[in-house]
């Protein structure tokens, strides 16, 4: 709406504005540059008993998603206005990570 805002105005509804936040929160958690300050910053990725410092970790081995070595961990990103699920890179190799089953140092 920016260029020729007063010709176009009709067109900004409350459906585009919210098409264009989901465009932009789906390129914000998939980018692997903002992965990781999502991930250090806020709330917004989730996956249960992965800490977060596994996390930032674990979703650097894959430019779209999951690592298939991680395929059994549901990991999402979550708002309150929008969600994704993220998928399972199947491009990914290596061997299945383990993660560290202390939790005694989370904080």
């Amino acid at each position: 709406m920016k260029h020729e805002e007063f010709e176009s105005i009709k067109e900004a509804t409350l459906e585009h504005t919210i098409k264009a936040l989901a465009g932009l929160f789906i390129l914000n958690i998939l980018h692997w540059r903002n992965q990781i300050y999502v991930v250090r910053q806020t709330d917004v990725f989730y996956a249960e008993y992965m800490r977060r410092e596994d996390m930032e970790i674990y979703l650097k081995e894959s430019m779209i998603g999951v690592p298939k070595s991680l395929s059994h961990w549901r990991i999402e990103a979550k708002t309150p206005l929008l969600a994704h699920l993220l998928r399972v890179d199947e491009s990914t190799e290596g061997s299945p990570l383990m993660l560290d089953d202390d939790n005694s140092h989370d904080g």
